[in-house]
């Protein structure tokens, strides 16, 4: 889990590989904003890390070699740049 540069919202990997962004501004009542997959198997998503800059995420799991990288910003409906 990371936190993006504001505090307003909140990104999450699960063990079944899913990635989460939550808009965290009421946090009593977070609202899930959207959700991605990475991978096609069941690979947990462990690394989730968000840039201070509030400009990328980098995301990967320990049981792959790849890294992705995607837009921290909503304005970009979080837009994947690429993987490694």
């Amino acid at each position: 889990m990371s936190v993006s540069s504001s505090g307003r919202s909140a990104f999450i990997g699960t063990e079944n590989g899913a990635f989460l962004i939550f808009d965290v501004t009421n946090r009593s009542h977070p609202r899930l904003v959207k959700q991605m997959r990475f991978f096609e198997e069941m690979i947990p998503l462990d690394h989730v890390i968000a840039s201070l800059d509030g400009n990328i995420l980098i995301l990967g799991s320990s049981a792959s070699d790849r890294v992705f990288v995607v837009s921290q910003k909503a304005k970009e409906d979080f837009t994947i740049y690429g993987f490694i």
